[in-house]
């Protein structure tokens, strides 16, 4: 009986970190790299946004549903594409229980977006991007993601990356 629930508490644990674990991985490999900005966000700073803005319920719910964003970009077009062929590699080998979302190349650019859902609802949501001038970018969500509303007020919460949800909200509808 304890291993049973040593198993199930262990799967609960990993699949909570799934992305997380991506954005890691990737770090991990490029340890010390000077030409990545990182950027995390976690779930304290998304409490003290929605308490700053009582005027709207709505954001406050998206807000508060999130635990952690992680944003890794770098403007080093050198680079760029060797860091958006790693993160596809570890997208590929982590990629139990995520379904691709959109995923759209034209000529240099290139757009994957994966989720995890759990019981009807995004658990976890990673996008990886690189574009016309080969810039790159990581983003990975993690909490209870309603991706309308999250593309709506991706401008408050200043990531731009967010703004792909909008389009694909849409095609959800």
């Amino acid at each position: 009986m304890k291993r049973i629930l040593l198993i199930t508490v262990l799967n609960v644990l990993s699949y909570a970190a799934f992305s997380q674990e991506v954005a890691n991985l990737f770090l991990e490999k490029f340890n010390n790299d000077d030409h990545l900005e990182v950027i995390s966000i976690g779930k304290k700073m998304f409490q003290m946004m929605a308490d700053a803005s009582i005027d709207d319920g709505e954001f406050n719910k998206t807000i508060k549903g999130l635990e952690k964003i992680i944003v890794i970009s770098s403007t080093d077009s050198t680079l760029s594409s060797e860091y958006y062929d790693s993160a596809c590699e570890i997208l590929a080998k982590k990629k139990n229980g995520f379904e691709t979302l959109l995923s759209t190349k034209d000529g240099k650019e290139e757009l994957v977006v994966m989720s995890k859902e759990s019981k009807g609802v995004i658990k976890e949501l990673v996008l990886l991007q690189i574009d016309k001038v080969n810039n790159f970018s990581l983003i990975s969500l993690s909490g209870d993601i309603n991706l309308k509303t999250l593309a709506k007020y991706s401008e408050k919460i200043n990531l731009s990356g967010l703004k792909v949800l909008d389009s694909i909200s849409k095609n959800e509808n």
